[in-house]
């Protein structure tokens, strides 16, 4: 015997199979987002109020809307009845409240039919009789819940922003209302505020909103720098223009479709970012063009965040440079020292060209940017030359003053005969000394400030430069976290680069003018015997006043203290002109 395979048909028809009635209910979202479908419902059929009321366990939802004459309408899939002014509706939301999960059984009433059904009925694909009712111009659906909600703040996040009143048990329940700053784009009004942390970014789709997460993630993707940095900073809402061709995912519409549609508005929305975020700051920013930006100069165009002003600034061909005034730092030691603190340096924006500091508050680097501005092409921490700083060629050198650590001496200050760097002479060099690079020394980590040529000539640019110096000192000390071991100060309190400077400067003079310096401190006392005597003479003038007897005994007296003052004052003025002290 032979067996016969069945003869294929020669047409077929779409049809649903008996299990999806069971499963369009949990097509959506649960309770919540079926409470939302039956407030998109009301507004779709010109509702303008609805009334929701909640006795016990028994939710009831009433509106003043058109109405439907047809129940059959309600339980066919897919077949909504809203019409061709209805964009993209799905024809499954009355069958949402169906949910097992969270529904006993649900009465639809409208016009004079009402039907009662229960998930499991439905699911069954069961015959459902259609009772006469009460007239009732608009529609209501009357939910057995099996919990019960905190409802009133469900309806408070689920009403939207759509124009209708919504009242639970008589309160009127007000729409929501985007926040931020409103910006036109082709796929409709953006609206831009504080991100505040988590990923809130949204889209208003027929007033009721929905997550964003994708659009956000392709905007900041799609090539344009500051509207990805804008969107790390600023969180945004945007109430969709239906022209756009952007589509909500059904049938729950918690989501974007992603198709030509969106990339377009991907596009679009990036492009009015980028141009928005420009506009506003280039008028932000009246130095804008110019070889150097200070702090003070961008402050105002702050509002957008530090990562928007960056990519902003890069794009207008500037990088970014730190402490460029030396001679503005300051350190704060405190009586404990994490009380310690440090300021002095500026954050501002150059041309690369011009220089830049890449290493942030480095004294080395600083150093450099330092002989830059002193018209020396050291090029080294540029953005043309970001290699390894070379040491300094150093020759006769002669350290006056260490830093006494707890392993031992280090060299701090120092004269060389020549300081060579990159193959030119500088009348100073600074490094941070991790073996016998520029200076001798053992250990970790130190740093030095040696000085150039002649004493004579060295004093010269020392003073020249005198808060400079202090300032890349201070800034070296605190690189090395060795501020205190130097003991610059004892007590605490503010130190400044000048104060630095003339701490340098005293030094330099004590090790290298020896007579000088004794004769500094001779002519101090010189000094301070003049305040001294004239001091006398006028707290014995001021004795004699209205007493003629003792101003006459006193007189010889009082010539000679203004005879030995004079002789004071002409001995202090010699030490001056001879060791040409200042």
């Amino acid at each position: 015997m032979t067996s016969s395979l069945p003869v294929p048909p020669t047409t077929i028809t779409p049809r649903l199979g008996p299990g999806l009635l069971r499963e369009i209910p949990r097509f959506f979202g649960g309770f919540p987002a079926a409470l939302q479908e039956l407030l998109q419902n009301s507004l779709r059929a010109g509702a303008t109020v609805v009334n929701v009321h909640l006795v016990g366990s028994v939710l009831t939802v009433t509106d003043n809307g058109c109405g439907l004459h047809d129940p059959q309408v309600l339980l066919t899939a897919a077949e909504s009845g809203w019409g061709k002014d209805v964009v993209e509706p799905a024809g499954l939301g009355a069958l949402s409240l169906l949910n097992p999960e969270f529904a006993d059984h649900v009465t639809y009433r409208s016009h004079d039919w009402r039907f009662h059904l229960t998930p499991e009925a439905f699911a069954q694909g069961e015959v459902v009789p259609v009772e006469a009712a009460p007239s009732l111009s608009g529609f209501q659906v009357v939910l057995a819940l099996k919990t019960v909600p905190k409802l009133r703040e469900l309806l408070q996040d689920r009403r939207g922003y759509a124009p209708i009143t919504v009242q639970f048990n008589g309160e009127v329940i007000p729409p929501l209302e985007p926040k931020g700053i409103p910006l036109l784009t082709p796929a409709g009004t953006l609206y831009l505020r504080r991100r505040m942390g988590g990923a809130n970014d949204t889209v208003i789709w027929e007033h009721f909103a929905l997550s964003a997460p994708l659009l956000a993630q392709r905007i900041r993707q799609a090539g344009f720098p500051l509207a990805s940095a804008l969107l790390k900073f600023l969180e945004f809402t945007l109430i969709i223009d239906p022209a756009s061709g952007l589509r909500p995912k059904l049938p729950d519409r918690n989501a974007l479709l992603d198709d030509e549609a969106f990339a377009r508005a991907v596009q679009d929305i990036a492009a009015a970012l980028e141009q928005h975020v420009e506009a506003v700051l280039t008028t932000c920013i009246p130095q804008l063009g110019a070889d150097r930006l200070t702090e003070a100069d961008i402050d105002g165009a702050q509002g957008y965040g530090p990562d928007v002003l960056a990519a902003f600034l890069r794009l207008q061909g500037y990088v970014p440079t730190v402490l460029s005034h030396p001679g503005e730092i300051r350190a704060y030691l405190g009586e404990d020292p994490d009380d310690d603190s440090f300021s002095g340096w500026t954050h501002d924006w150059i041309k690369p060209e011009l220089g830049v500091v890449y290493t942030p508050f480095s004294g080395e680097a600083a150093a450099l940017n330092f002989l830059r501005t002193q018209g020396y092409p050291v090029p080294y921490g540029t953005t043309e030359h970001r290699e390894a700083v070379p040491a300094v060629q150093v020759q006769g050198i002669r350290m006056f003053r260490e830093v006494d650590t707890w392993s031992g001496e280090r060299p701090l200050l120092g004269l060389a005969q020549t300081l060579i760097l990159g193959g030119q002479p500088v009348p100073f060099a600074v490094q941070v000394n991790e073996g016998e690079d520029l200076v001798p020394g053992e250990g970790d980590r130190t740093y030095a400030l040696v000085l150039s040529g002649t004493p004579e000539a060295a004093e010269v640019y020392l003073r020249a430069n005198l808060e400079a110096l202090g300032g890349l000192l201070l800034l070296g000390l605190r690189d090395t976290q060795e501020l205190r071991d130097t003991e610059l100060r004892e007590e605490a309190g503010s130190l400044y680069a000048k104060e630095v400077g003339n701490i340098i400067l005293h030094d330099f003079i004590q090790a290298f003018f020896p007579e000088r310096a004794a004769a500094q401190v001779q002519a101090a006392t010189l000094a301070q015997v003049s305040g001294d005597l004239a001091a006398a003479a006028r707290h014995l003038k001021r004795a004699c006043e209205g007493r003629p007897g003792l101003a006459e005994v006193t007189g010889v007296f009082q010539a000679q203290l203004d005879a030995e003052r004079t002789l004071v004052q002409q001995e202090h003025q010699t030490l001056i002109d001879t060791h040409h002290l200042h």
